[in-house]
């Protein structure tokens, strides 16, 4: 799977942030993409089919942060037994003409102002296994 990570949030080495990884106030998941597991498409494909249905804007110089499912899982499960990933497509809109069957949400994570929410980004981020160009 992958998270939009914009260029404000990626440091000086290009890796992303803790707060790439952190809730927003008034969010209750941390939205990411799921990526085709079928293996008929490329990584490059895979990402460039994220882009053409997600429903936000990307900047040229962000990223997208690809982690593996099974691993986040495992280390954040191992922090905060209640986490869990629901799958969320997003219907299209005016402003987005395409549904987003790749929208999923990792649920169960603290809020922003939580004392703990920078050390689970932290956890989050160093799981990040490959940074993709916006294509």
């Amino acid at each position: 799977m992958v998270r939009y990570v914009g260029l404000r949030k990626l440091r000086d080495n290009g890796r992303p942030d803790a707060d790439a990884f952190r809730l927003r106030p008034g969010e209750e998941g941390l939205s990411f993409n799921l990526l085709d597991s079928s293996g008929y498409l490329t990584k490059e494909q895979q990402i460039a089919a994220v882009k053409q249905v997600a429903h936000y804007a990307t900047g040229a110089q962000g990223k997208f942060a690809e982690l593996n499912v099974g691993q986040l899982m495992e280390r954040l499960t191992s922090e905060l037994p209640e986490v869990s990933i629901i799958h969320s497509p997003v219907p299209a809109s005016d402003k987005f003409p395409y549904d987003d069957p790749t929208h999923c949400q990792v649920m169960g994570l603290p809020q922003h102002d939580s004392p703990e929410s920078q050390r689970i980004g932290e956890i989050i981020a160093r799981g990040v296994t490959q940074l993709h160009p916006v294509v």
